[in-house]
């Protein structure tokens, strides 16, 4: 036993270095960093709507003041200007960038006038505003002026549970955060696992190999060594954060002035377990399936051939996830969330969306732990059974060799008995 140990660990060691020590690990690195920058330096010059000043004027005064009070528009208001005129001079001169013009008589009419694309996408948000201004003035109603007048609340055990929408805010972003690094993550290394399984597999050095060490304590080796990889990518991103903002005050002023709360982990708290178990699960369950196929894999040079149904997994994962987001409930996601190969990033959203409860979703968590279990008895079999294979047959020609070669052992270990 402790051999098997040590010559774990000597697989894990020689897999880490080798996949850490590289150029490859160093562009999986900074890829998603130099994506965020390349997002950054993209808004930085990029229009603002808050860099747009517009008038709004109208035949009616009180139209005209009820407008700017109750509609949050994206744009600076120049509340001096009253009249056409002015607005048009205004205009002119470049003080503004548009204008808004509620004409009020036998029936409403809206002008809009603009010296760029800042109304092309505003249509609706306009003749909102202006319905809801006719409400307000006609009959005195009070309709929330921004995202943050709205009352949020959830429902649990057939209670109204009420929230506030920079709790929902901050909730929704870790969830959609945890779905996306776990796209990320498997996009990445999905393709190194399979060649790492696959690597020896067209030469004869794997028969050396396996006269010193067990195929399953090798198996165990690479994987445990492309996790630790994973994980070290993780952390060269986690622990700079974690210093910047505990260590450093200004950077969680401004993190909490960003957010509107300090009471950012009791916020994620109600989601944050249940995200964090089925991100988990769902990781190993991949990684696994990747062993799998790399298993499967007769040479090296179709590892690339057989990424195809994880990339899919993923994909389909994740633009699910999208759609739930969107606030769709619909049947076909529910299903889904069932499926162990979509849960880790349909099951949270559809928690958060109150989709599903959460007695619900432990019990399918419970299903996906059980389902990976079976797959990593699966992976063990079928790499012991192909780890010396060198033939050209079919994945599922080779899948019917491992079952067979797994019933000949049963029946030779029940006859030595």
């Amino acid at each position: 036993m402790k051999q098997d140990f040590m010559k774990f660990l000597a697989i894990t060691k020689n897999v880490y270095i080798k996949n850490t020590v590289s150029w490859g690990f160093l562009t999986m690195v900074l890829s998603p960093l130099l994506f965020v920058a390349l997002g950054v330096f993209i808004q930085m010059y990029t229009p603002n709507p808050s860099d747009y000043t517009v008038a709004v004027i109208s035949n009616d005064s009180d139209i005209r003041e009820t407008f700017i009070e109750t509609q949050p528009l994206p744009w600076q208001l120049d509340t001096t200007i009253t009249t056409s005129d002015e607005a048009q001079n205004s205009l002119i001169a470049e003080d503004i960038d548009g204008i808004i013009d509620i004409q009020i008589g036998d029936s409403v009419t809206v002008l809009l006038t603009q010296t760029n694309g800042l109304f092309d996408d505003e249509q609706k948000t306009i003749e909102e505003g202006v319905n809801k201004t006719r409400l307000v003035t006609d009959y005195g109603i009070e309709i929330p002026k921004t995202a943050s007048d709205i009352q949020h609340v959830r429902i649990e055990e057939g209670r109204i549970i009420r929230g506030d929408i920079v709790e929902y805010r901050i909730q929704q972003g870790f969830v959609l955060f945890a779905s996306i690094g776990l796209l990320l993550l498997l996009t990445n290394y999905a393709s190194s696992i399979l060649s790492e399984i696959a690597s020896e597999k067209g030469t004869r050095m794997m028969e050396i190999i396996l006269s010193a060490t067990k195929a399953r304590v090798h198996l165990l080796g690479k994987l445990t060594g492309i996790i630790l990889v994973m994980l070290t990518q993780f952390s060269i991103y986690a622990i700079p954060a974690v210093v910047l903002l505990f260590f450093i005050p200004d950077v969680m002023s401004t993190l909490y002035a960003i957010l509107g709360t300090q009471h950012i982990w009791s916020a994620i708290q109600p989601v944050f377990w249940i995200t964090a178990a089925f991100t988990a699960v769902g990781l190993v369950l991949y990684v696994l399936l990747a062993a799998l196929l790399g298993s499967l894999a007769s040479r090296q040079e179709d590892a690339a051939k057989l990424i195809t149904p994880i990339s899919l997994f993923v994909l389909a994962g994740y633009m699910g996830g999208i759609s739930i987001n969107t606030g769709t409930e619909h049947p076909v996601f529910t299903f889904m969330a069932h499926i162990p190969f979509f849960s880790a990033q349909l099951v949270p959203l559809q928690v958060f969306h109150n989709h599903l409860t959460m007695a619900h979703a432990i019990g399918i968590l419970i299903g996906c732990v059980v389902f990976t279990l079976l797959l990593f008895m699966i992976t063990l079999v079928t790499y012991k059974t192909n780890v010396l294979s060198y033939s050209d047959k079919s994945i599922k020609q080779t899948m019917l060799r491992s079952w067979s070669i797994m019933k000949q052992e049963q029946r030779l270990r029940s006859s030595s008995k």
